[in-house]
């Protein structure tokens, strides 16, 4: 059995250790004094110096537990000194120095919350924290976890100020010097954190791995895609109808434009042109019949070898009449042996009466509006072929399989709803992402997000 003594009473043994003191000091002050012979005093002072001497030990340990109460300084290390240090911890994360919490400081806490730290030492009034944690502990250690046991989910909770961001340099940088690809999605936008990782990146051994994004600073950030990755492309719609304000789940307006951006990135598809938020927005906009002109030649030109698209569009006076004359030839020709749900989807589109489709998607306007707006289109929808943008193309895909070290800032506190789509887009093809190594992966190597 295991003896506890409680470290929070007061020091009685000081109280012995000054006594004895004063006692030896009396003594031997006053031998010359008393009628008795001196030597019996200066044995007396002798024996009370010991028995001073014999207290001292736990006067000091009860002092020096006392004294840990308020606190250790504050220390930090540099990105070289971390990287010395993972070499020493293989295999694992190092989280810093510390202690393990056990059931001695369990008790130890307990103990002190009913004498009240304040009474054994000061209470800091410029920094914010339980300083006395640091008490509950003679001595603080490495402190290293396997990766293993962090696969999947880590949460970090914390107060304002209270070290979440430090954490997370340290969880980042550890990452990046192991060579793995991490995506690092700032919903405030914290230029330290983004400096950090680029200093690990450069310290790494491949500074030309470093990626950043962030909409406040458009000519600086690199161009990603969120729609580049998809295993369906009714995977799309659903990001994007996913960012519709709702107030049920079966709301018809989400429904139907949803359905109405399904048809519209089927037909891109099948004319083998990659969908993005601006070519959606450019078509529920200004009408599909470009599109579905498109669509029907392409597709009857696959099906049927005797097409003859310039005979057949000959007599047409405009757009619209070449849009008819396609969809007359596919439904006599085409559809009775060789239909298509691409195509029967763009074509009901194209006959629904405009004013009643325009109200449909009324409330899904607004969201690609948002995210196609100003800056955003280019960045968000970017174009692969622009000579004039010299600006980085990184798709999540490519951050992934290339072991990139990306910083997404959401700049969240300057524009709420614009960090939050564009948060939501990327999360979701992150998802599609794990989805995919999920089901045909091979030798995955390890993504830190």
């Amino acid at each position: 059995m295991q003896r506890y003594h409680n470290p929070w009473r007061a020091n009685h043994e000081a109280v012995a250790v000054v006594f004895w003191l004063l006692l030896a000091a009396f003594a031997f002050a006053s031998a010359g004094h008393w009628q008795l012979h001196p030597g019996a005093f200066r044995l007396f002072a002798l024996l009370a110096l010991l028995m001073a001497l014999s207290w001292l030990p736990g006067a000091l340990r009860l002092r020096a537990l006392h004294a840990n109460l308020s606190g250790r300084v504050q220390t930090f290390v540099t990105v070289a000194e971390l990287a010395a240090t993972t070499q020493k911890f293989q295999g694992q994360l190092w989280l810093g120095r510390g202690f393990e919490w056990e059931r001695d400081q369990a008790q130890l806490a307990h103990d002190l919350l009913r004498v009240g730290p304040s009474r054994l030492t000061l209470r800091s009034t410029t920094t914010i924290g339980a300083h006395w944690l640091h008490g509950l502990a003679p001595r603080e250690d490495d402190l290293a976890v396997p990766l293993t046991t962090l696969e999947g989910h880590l949460l970090v909770v914390g107060t304002t100020g209270a070290g979440k961001t430090r954490l997370f340099d340290l969880l980042i940088s550890q990452a990046v010097l192991r060579g793995e690809a991490v995506l690092i999605i700032d919903p405030k936008g914290d230029r330290e954190l983004r400096d950090n990782a680029e200093r690990a990146c450069s310290l790494a051994g491949r500074p030309e791995k470093f990626a950043a994004f962030h909409p406040a600073f458009p000519e600086h950030s690199c161009r990603i895609d969120p729609m580049a990755t998809f295993g369906r492309h009714t995977e799309l719609a659903s990001r994007i109808a996913a960012l519709m304000p709702s107030e049920t789940g079966a709301d018809p307006f989400k429904a139907f434009g949803q359905m109405a951006m399904s048809h519209i990135i089927a037909g891109l598809l099948l004319v083998e042109e990659r969908p993005n938020l601006l070519k959606l927005r450019h078509y529920l906009e200004g009408g599909v019949d470009a599109l579905v002109e498109r669509a029907l030649v392409t597709y009857c030109t696959q099906v049927d070898a005797r097409f003859d698209r310039e005979a057949l569009l000959s007599k047409a006076r405009d757009s619209h009449g070449r849009v008819q004359a396609l969809i007359r030839h596919y439904r006599s020709r085409i559809a009775p042996e060789r239909p298509s749900s691409v195509i029967d989807g763009l074509v009901n589109m194209h006959e629904h009466e405009r004013v009643h489709f325009s109200k449909m998607v009324a409330s899904l306007m607004p969201v690609l509006v948002m995210l196609t707006s100003g800056p955003l289109g280019p960045l968000l929808s970017p174009n692969p072929s622009d000579p004039d943008d010299p600006r980085d193309l990184m798709r999540m895909t490519d951050l992934i399989n290339d072991g990139y070290v990306a910083y997404i800032g959401l700049d969240s506190l300057s524009d709420g709803m614009v960090g939050s789509a564009i948060g939501s887009l990327l999360i979701a093809e992150l998802t599609s992402i794990a989805g995919d190594r999920y089901n045909y992966g091979v030798n995955n190597k390890p993504v830190s997000v």
